[in-house]
């Protein structure tokens, strides 16, 4: 999980392709507005993200698949074993440490 949110080199292309044009744009505002360049600016911006987006949509959707399944999982398992040492806890075969300890254990 913390390799995908820590990012890829692809995102840091994008900013590398779009973040360059916008540097353009902001450094020399004056001669674009006097050459009236702003249509074409904001193509090459927008040809830029959208040019990222179609590269890595899918793979950011799946990352996130991935991501909401382990955390399901980890919930799941947490569910059942709580709901385990409820069950034995109302039965009488323990008490309530007795559940906790080995339920600690297995995820510290």
């Amino acid at each position: 999980e913390i390799a995908m949110m820590s990012g890829s080199e692809s995102a840091q292309g994008l900013g590398k392709d779009a973040g360059k044009i916008v540097g353009e744009a902001v450094t020399s505002v004056r001669t674009i507005a006097s050459f009236t360049l702003e249509q074409r600016m904001a193509e090459l911006f927008s040809k830029a993200t959208d040019q990222y987006l179609e590269d890595n949509v899918k793979s950011g959707a799946l990352k996130g698949v991935y991501q909401a399944y382990a955390q399901f999982s980890l919930f799941a398992a947490f569910s059942l074993l709580y709901w385990f040492g409820g069950s034995k806890v109302g039965d009488g075969t323990t008490d309530f440490e007795g559940m906790l300890i080995p339920i600690f254990c297995m995820f510290m």
